[in-house]
């Protein structure tokens, strides 16, 4: 919103130099501030509850996948196999709401075309999900439809963003995890990575963040207690010196 009256307000002080109009309505426009929201955050135990309950079950790759890559919720939808390349996705095509269907799309900014290397983990989670798919198409028989996605429907198609929110909180409950975003889980994913000490620069990278201020500013909080964490004792500093300085030290 804030940008698009940027642009207005810009474009209407181009008319007033041609001399098209005498004032720019746009100034007298009151803007309105865009309040935050506030998004929750698994613990490690709820994560690990959650891989352990879905193991079976048809989203477990795209659970897995997301919780490991941060990846947007469109993003993981437009996911094809072919992005997918020694280990590392090509961030290609985007899956967005046009009125009420999915549509395929390219990202809309050069941050969000990005490579994100994936850990062995991930990638054994996706080589069982493929495998898995390929049943599913077989079942499927001529109803299925081939768009090479990762992530398509049971019949093969564009899996509709809001479906995929109802088979998740569908998927929590069965769980009997805490209910949070799909969404959320990209900020769960941050957060543990910010805990690791992952920086700053290499986390907005993966984001698709265009810079390290932008993941700052969402998560200033978890990197305020990890800055907390930081302040060590002078005994703690020194320990590891003097046990090495021990021969005799466990």
């Amino acid at each position: 919103m804030a940008g698009a009256m940027t642009l207005l307000g810009t474009a209407m002080k181009h008319a007033m130099q041609l001399g098209l109009i005498y004032r720019n309505p746009v100034e007298a426009v009151k803007r309105v501030k865009v309040v935050r929201r506030d998004f929750q955050v698994w613990e490690s135990s709820e994560v690990h509850q959650l891989i352990g309950a879905v193991l079976e079950d048809h989203l477990y790759g795209l659970v897995y996948l997301a919780l490991t890559t941060v990846l947007r919720r469109g993003e993981l939808c437009g996911l094809r196999w072919t992005d997918i390349q020694r280990g590392v996705i090509h961030i290609q095509q985007n899956c967005v709401l046009v009125g009420n269907t999915a549509t395929l799309t390219t990202p809309k900014t050069k941050a969000s075309r990005r490579r994100i290397p994936l850990p062995p983990d991930t990638i054994n989670a996706l080589r069982l999900h493929r495998e898995r798919q390929a049943q599913e198409r077989d079942a499927a028989g001529d109803a299925w439809e081939e768009h090479g996605l990762v992530f398509p429907t049971s019949v093969g198609t564009v899996y509709h963003r809001r479906n995929l929110l109802w088979d998740w909180y569908v998927l929590l409950d069965t769980a009997s995890v805490r209910r949070i975003r799909i969404h959320d889980i990209r900020h769960t994913c941050a957060s543990l990575a910010i805990y690791q000490g992952l920086d700053p620069k290499v986390l907005a990278d993966r984001m698709g963040h265009s810079r390290a201020s932008i993941s700052l500013d969402i998560y200033g909080h978890v990197f305020e207690e990890q800055r907390e964490r930081a302040a060590l004792s002078l005994s703690t500093l020194t320990a590891r010196a003097d046990r090495d300085s021990d021969p005799l030290a466990p």
